[in-house]
């Protein structure tokens, strides 16, 4: 984070805008059998995770840019078929992996009729579940040049790297039976070697920005230890305690529920207190028990991987109520989240929750237990 990747893509749209033209020019000659071919753009079209980090990249652009050098579009909003003819005359056309997703799902195909001369997925990792309608949205829109920006191209397991070289079309590992084949299952096995083919797709593929190359100083940490009183000691203790109990009855397949969830809600306790104090112990659940700030629960659902609209599958960044928010909200009937892009449409069509549909359960979160220590009102604490 913070390293250029947004810097390093305008400066690669800004150098190559005689090659976006000739794309365009080679792309809309006639050819003979006349097949049917998509409008080409010599648009870069960027796709973030939300609006707000639109505005970052817009920002880079007036900070980088000579002013009108670098046009841009934003399509996002009830408006944006109203300007559809910009996505073909501005240099860089910017929306959301949310926008992308809803309409791939009502079968608007304003973003996938045109074939872009290069498509940039900003956090890429955003689409490694392939199973999701946000992927295959992603994935059926037509670039000649794909880009993806992430920090962590493998989180939880190699199938999020195998959903970005699916996107990225890599020959051969483009497909799901392939990537296993020369990917994952060497990895599984015991041979010395078994994770070359891996460190040879990496080397292939990836352009790392890191701090060696920006030759940036190492960091300096200063850790500064809060004293707790001797009740809130003991309170951080009691909860210490009671995480150990929880994953140790996890590990030994006691409880139903896994070891890693186990000790997901034992750190989020261990938070709660740490940042609000007992009185967080004590509040009123959310939905379905998860924390009722919104923050500290949408903070659960990341960590789960559940932090996604039960409608598109899109992710949701953030929590509110506000109709003007940019993010998704818990539905009345089940705590399932959507998204603001799928909720005019959950509303329009009367349906019920197609998560509850599939037989998916919200996730739950046992609240706290009320604990025995006061803290003085105002104190916080970094855990």
């Amino acid at each position: 984070m913070g390293l250029g990747k947004s810097l390093i893509i305008l400066s690669t749209v800004a150098s190559s805008h005689d090659r976006a033209s000739s794309f365009v020019a080679a792309e809309s000659q006639p050819v003979t059998p006349q097949p049917p071919r998509k409008p080409p753009s010599k648009a870069t079209l960027i796709i973030t995770p939300s609006s707000l980090l639109i505005d970052t990249w817009v920002d880079e652009i007036h900070k980088h840019a000579y002013p009108g050098k670098l046009p841009f579009h934003k399509h996002l909003g009830s408006s944006r078929h109203a300007e559809a003819n910009l996505l073909r005359e501005r240099l860089v056309v910017f929306t959301t992996y949310a926008t992308v997703a809803a309409e791939f799902r009502r079968g608007d195909t304003t973003l996938q009729k045109i074939n872009w001369f290069r498509i940039v997925l900003d956090e890429a990792h955003d689409i490694r579940n392939c199973s999701t309608k946000q992927y295959k949205a992603v994935t059926s829109l037509s670039a000649q040049h794909r880009w993806c920006l992430t920090g962590t191209p493998i989180q939880n397991s190699l199938e999020g790297l195998a959903a970005l070289v699916s996107f990225l079309k890599v020959p051969i590992l483009e497909k799901t039976q392939t990537f296993r084949k020369f990917i994952t299952n060497p990895i599984n096995a015991t041979s010395d070697r078994r994770f070359q083919n891996l460190q040879t797709l990496l080397q292939s593929v990836c352009l790392r920005r890191t701090r060696q190359v920006l030759d940036l100083s190492e960091p300096k940490s200063e850790i500064r230890k809060l004293p707790f009183t001797s009740d809130e000691q003991a309170e951080y203790d009691r909860l210490i305690v009671q995480g150990r109990r929880e994953i140790d009855m996890a590990v030994s397949g006691h409880r139903k529920n896994k070891a890693h969830s186990a000790m997901l809600e034992s750190l989020l306790k261990l938070r709660l207190f740490c940042n609000n104090g007992p009185a967080s112990a004590v509040l009123l659940p959310g939905p379905n028990g998860l924390p009722q700030d919104s923050d500290e629960a949408l903070t659960f659902l990341q960590q789960c991987d559940e932090n996604i609209c039960c409608y598109c599958s899109g992710i949701i960044y953030s929590i509110s109520s506000a109709a003007d928010a940019d993010g998704g909200i818990f539905m009345s009937s089940c705590r399932h989240l959507v998204c603001r892009s799928c909720m005019p449409h959950h509303r329009s069509q009367k349906e019920g929750c197609p998560a509850c549909a599939a037989g998916n359960e919200p996730t739950s979160l046992a609240i706290l237990e009320p604990n025995r220590g006061q803290i003085p009102p105002g104190r916080r604490f970094g855990n």
